[in-house]
């Protein structure tokens, strides 16, 4: 019986394989920045959650997730693979690919507010 890999940093590390080339640009894209746009969606959510009146929090939140994938630690830089242990994945593809993470959630919150909620 083959297990999953229980080492993050190892999980990242075989996440990084190409999975898909933007063609003409033939820039790769690879299954931990597919993850991280993944994890971006819940921009959507907070956006739905601050359309309903939640201002305090869903601006919480938003500041929260988005400090922590850019301006933490190292600041406006990824992760290392072999970085200090994070207590779960999603955590550590965020903060390895965190522009892959940002823009979407950036987006599916304004998506929220302005498309779906007005």
């Amino acid at each position: 019986m083959k297990y999953q890999e229980q080492s993050k940093a190892k999980l990242l590390q075989n996440g990084d394989k190409v999975i898909v080339r933007v063609p003409g640009l033939d820039h790769p894209i690879t299954i931990n920045e597919i993850h991280a746009a993944q994890l971006g969606l819940l921009g959507l959510f907070v956006g739905l959650l601050y359309a309903s009146g939640s201002h305090a929090i869903a601006s919480g939140v938003s500041v929260t997730v988005l400090s922590y994938a850019v301006l933490g630690s190292p600041a406006f830089h990824s992760l290392d693979h072999d970085a200090p242990t994070y207590k779960t994945i999603g955590m550590r593809t965020i903060k390895h690919e965190p522009w892959w993470f940002a823009v979407p959630y950036v987006l599916s919150f304004l998506v929220a507010v302005y498309g779906i909620a007005a």
